[in-house]
């Protein structure tokens, strides 16, 4: 009976990713939509393109509380990439980090993408922080988050871009500043490398993680887009992540 029960979910889940019908409710977690772009998204931190005007955007909160300083964020893609465009206030922007394929939540403001096949246990970890700098680490499961492995130089995703703007002064605690933004551009053929597919009507897990460090704040300031279930604060804890869904 079970090992039945257990095929009828993996066909359900199976016909939902393939049929392109999907309804929101069916969701135990929030579902955002990534908007199709026939022109690329020219990565220079500048949320101008015409894409981030028809992409929805959607707001964080600090573990399902309001955040002190928000920020907007949104979704496209294309046949190369999958782009992320971030606008978050701000007040004290800092970084002590420039250096690639580094574990950039230790050293100031970053914005975390976290993207996961629907059916699969593998997922990439992905960083932009105010400077520019980048990092990706593949995990293999959430059982496997080592990290010395997820974080050595092969896992860096050659074609990732990253840029960020910043509206203030970076790195100086005596004044206020405004906020930044970040733009990025993950390569498809590096999320699809292991058999998953990303294409139109794809739905993949999602979690947005934001590291907000401030001379204002109490503590830094945690958030993210998705539910943050069961007083769960790891960014690593699936039942928080979210669905992102690949339309055109």
């Amino acid at each position: 009976m079970i090992t039945r029960i257990l095929l009828a979910s993996a066909f359900t889940s199976a016909a939902l990713c393939l049929s392109g019908c999907f309804s929101h409710s069916e969701y135990d977690n929030r579902v955002v939509d990534a908007v199709y772009t026939a022109t690329p998204v020219k990565i220079d931190g500048v949320l101008n393109d015409e894409i981030w005007a028809k992409a929805p955007a959607y707001t964080f909160n600090a573990y399902n509380a309001k955040c002190v300083q928000n920020g907007e964020i949104k979704f496209a893609w294309d046949d190369q990439y999958v782009y992320v465009g971030a606008k978050l206030t701000d007040d004290d922007v800092v970084t002590v980090s420039d250096k690639d394929q580094s574990h950039l939540y230790k050293d100031g403001d970053l914005l975390e993408v976290f993207l996961k096949p629907l059916n699969d246990t593998y997922y990439w970890e992905i960083y932009a922080n105010p400077l520019s700098a980048r990092s990706s680490f593949f995990i293999a499961g959430g059982g496997r988050v080592i990290g010395d492995e997820i974080s050595r130089p092969g896992h860096l995703m050659k074609d990732l871009k990253v840029a960020a703007k910043v509206d203030g002064t970076i790195n100086n605690w005596q004044d206020v500043d405004k906020g930044w933004t970040a733009e990025m551009a993950i390569p498809i053929k590096d999320l699809t490398r292991y058999g998953a597919e990303l294409k139109e009507n794809s739905v993949w897990r999602f979690l947005i993680g934001r590291y907000n460090y401030s001379r204002y704040l109490e503590n830094c300031e945690l958030s993210g887009i998705t539910e943050f279930k069961d007083n769960n604060h790891s960014f690593h804890y699936k039942p928080s992540y979210g669905y992102i869904k690949f339309v055109k």
